[in-house]
């Protein structure tokens, strides 16, 4: 493998800086360059003297340290997309819709990592770069934190959860309304005993879904259970199918149908069903809420509600936050085009005699 050279390590920076890679952790020492690219640290020492030179670093009065010249500074504007470190096919989603509307406005986007509401992630990426779209945890911000986020001159927008109570303008895609049409759709297949499963754990998202389920279940005076729980060292998908397969096991599954929360909530129940020999779509239907573009690759392939196009939001958006100007209108937006998706693991209620 050939060593990097001094001109190798100028032009990685060059990059580096152009494509907004140091708007936040600022630039390296010589011993981290030197760390980071695997060459001595003299090599590293020159290469930084020649970007010096150059006039695209300066070194600070104080302890010299490198910074950005003004006019090297990357001309791009740059936005960071704030992601929990547990993440989802929802949460990259998000990053490939965001990518591609910033695509078109010339906009760089960083994703940020953040493990908890006290990580410096949030404080660092709040201070350096021109806006942030938030994924939330499913806890909420400390009110220090919400505070902290309306103060802020950093614009920010939280996806996928309505967070307006903390004055915070919110995308959400699947309004809870909307679940009526996964529920409308049962009804007119002919069930009337629906079950709810939820291994997501009880966030706002979830919580509101499992509500709509009670709402209506109780308006149309239909039974079903409700399965609430996230099993301790398994996964959303995993918990499902465990929590499932006992209550087959005990002879207590008695819906025709199952409505799941999230998409691992139904991807764990068909497993389930198909262990003890049941065939989703026939002898019990399952569906759930968000099929995260991974629904109809399934097998079964799952009846879900169909995710709206979000650019057109988001270059909005993106507008706003290098517009300078404060908020205008109503800080929740909703997507409107939401579509039910049938699927294989959906059918017709099963007649009284062939009911498990």
């Amino acid at each position: 493998m050939r060593v990097l050279r001094r001109k190798d390590i100028v032009e990685i920076i060059k990059r580096r800086i152009a494509n907004g890679e140091y708007a936040m952790r600022g630039i390296p020492s010589e011993r981290e360059l030197a760390e980071d690219v695997g060459v001595a640290r003299m090599t590293a020492r020159k290469a930084l003297q020649i970007l010096v030179d150059e006039g695209i670093l300066i070194r600070t009065p104080e302890g010299g340290r490198l910074e950005l010249a003004p006019d090297a500074k990357a001309t791009k504007h740059c936005v960071g997309l704030l992601v929990p470190t547990l993440t989802s096919p929802d949460m990259a989603n998000w990053e490939s819709e965001l990518r591609r509307a910033a695509s078109k406005l010339d906009i760089m986007v960083r994703v940020i990592y953040y493990a908890s509401w006290d990580d410096l992630a949030l404080r660092d990426a709040m201070d350096n770069l021109d806006g942030l779209f938030l994924i939330p945890r499913a806890d909420l911000p400390p009110p220090w934190l919400a505070r902290k986020f309306r103060r802020h001159p950093c614009p920010m927008v939280c996806l996928g959860m309505d967070l307006t109570e903390l004055e915070l303008p919110s995308l959400v895609v699947f309004q809870p309304v909307f679940i009526r049409q996964l529920l409308d759709h049962l009804l007119e297949l002919g069930h009337t005993h629906i079950d709810c499963v939820n291994t997501q754990g009880n966030n706002p998202v979830t919580i509101q879904r499992m509500e709509q389920w009670q709402f209506w279940r109780e308006l149309h005076g239909f039974k079903g259970d409700l399965i609430n729980e996230k099993l301790k060292n398994l996964s959303p998908a995993r918990s499902a199918r465990k929590l499932i397969h006992e209550k087959i096991e005990r002879g207590a599954l008695q819906a025709t149908a199952i409505f799941c929360t999230t998409l691992p909530a139904a991807r764990g129940t068909i497993r389930a069903l198909v262990d003890h020999g049941l065939t989703p779509g026939k002898d019990v239907s399952v569906c759930t809420v968000d099929g995260e573009h991974q629904a109809d690759l399934a097998t079964p392939s799952i009846t879900c509600l169909e995710r709206g196009d979000t650019v057109a939001y988001l270059q909005s958006l993106l507008r706003w936050m290098i517009s300078g100007q404060d908020w205008q209108g109503s800080l929740l937006m909703e997507i409107s085009n939401i579509k039910l998706i049938p699927g294989e693991s959906t059918g017709p209620a099963p007649s009284p005699a062939s009911t498990t």
